[in-house]
């Protein structure tokens, strides 16, 4: 990280220490002074103010500290992940996940520990699912995550116990690559303790660990509860498709495929109807995964020729995100900062 975006890093984590400033503020904050954040370097109290919302300037008048001690205390922060090796990215950079910023609730910073270039990988895919599957669930998706990461896509799944953990070690076993979104900052014991040895693998591997929580914040009791939910979204948001191996309809992967609803990701859930018969129909385990079908939110995979499919409307995919992005960029929203890189190479 350079200096230019040290200080961009350091500003936005010091905007989320006021009260009442959260990300959606942030982020507007960001968006609206485009030109005068990448003209500054100091960004100091009176210029905040000047060009800070109402919401910002009330934060600033509540502060118990001032603004230059909160700059000291997330340079702090800034130091404090680089010495476990943990990179702070803002929207600023060119190795934001560009997939993200066309949503319009991307967060403002995030923390990833292991291979950085995973996020703007060419192709990626979310696979989710319960922390209980059957062993069909866990064969089947398996081999998926297997296939996929064959074919060159990075596997993005949160590191819960289940599904999850197929998902990431489907792309290990094939040397593939993987990335975990964490509901906890990066250097907290793993939750859940059971994958910190499946943790190591990921980074062994030249794997990711992404997390929006700054190192040394303690997550307790109701948040981590949020958090996972906030994780269960991020996951798709990072990629082309989203597969759920199984559900309830109850299970919380349903926040996951809801999120990937409402921004017309393409998703696709395992359908052993063709095996199993019946009982797939009646059995509260694929509940959700029914659920899904018969409404026609998702593609129904389990043979070649249904995840060969999928692979190319996740491609479609690809490609209209890819356009919605650069006319994002052209229309003076959030780009990379051009210091850093003057091409963009996401989906290329």
């Amino acid at each position: 990280m350079d200096f230019k975006d040290e200080q961009v890093s350091i500003l936005i984590i010091s905007l989320l220490k006021l009260k009442g400033v959260g990300n959606k503020i942030v982020r507007k904050f960001l968006e609206d002074n485009i030109d005068e954040i990448s003209a500054n370097e100091n960004y100091e109290e009176k210029w905040l103010r000047k060009f800070g919302s109402k919401k910002i300037t009330q934060g600033l008048n509540q502060t118990l500290l001032s603004w230059d001690e909160l700059q000291k205390k997330s340079a702090d922060t800034v130091k404090k992940a680089y010495n476990v090796n943990i990179r702070i990215i803002n929207p600023f950079m060119k190795d934001y996940p560009k997939r993200m910023l066309i949503l319009k609730n991307y967060p403002p910073i995030l923390y990833g520990k292991g291979n950085i270039k995973l996020l703007n990988s060419t192709k990626m895919v979310t696979i989710v699912g319960t922390r209980n599957p059957t062993m069909m669930g866990v064969k089947v998706g398996t081999r998926l995550a297997e296939k996929l990461a064959q074919d060159g896509y990075t596997i993005v799944s949160g590191l819960a116990k289940g599904s999850d953990t197929v998902g990431h070690a489907g792309a290990l076993n094939v040397k593939g690559y993987t990335i975990a979104v964490l509901p906890t900052p990066i250097d907290a014991p793993v939750y859940p303790k059971e994958n910190r040895q499946l943790a190591e693998q990921i980074l062994f591997n030249d794997g990711l660990l992404l997390s929006e929580y700054a190192p040394g914040v303690q997550i307790k009791g109701r948040e981590l509860v949020s958090n996972l939910i906030a994780r269960d979204e991020w996951q798709p948001a990072l990629s082309d498709g989203l597969i759920a191996i199984e559900t309830s309809v109850k299970g919380g992967t349903n926040h996951a495929i809801r999120h990937a609803i409402d921004t017309n990701k393409p998703i696709g859930i395992l359908d052993y109807s063709s095996v199993i018969g019946p009982q797939f129909n009646t059995d509260e385990r694929f509940s959700g995964n029914m659920k899904y079908l018969e409404n026609k939110n998702a593609i129904p995979l389990f043979t070649e020729k249904s995840v060969h499919n999928f692979e190319n409307i996740m491609k479609n995919y690809n490609q209209q995100i890819k356009k919605e992005y650069f006319n994002r960029r052209n229309s003076n929203k959030i780009e990379p900062n051009a210091s850093n890189s003057t091409q963009i190479n996401l989906l290329i």
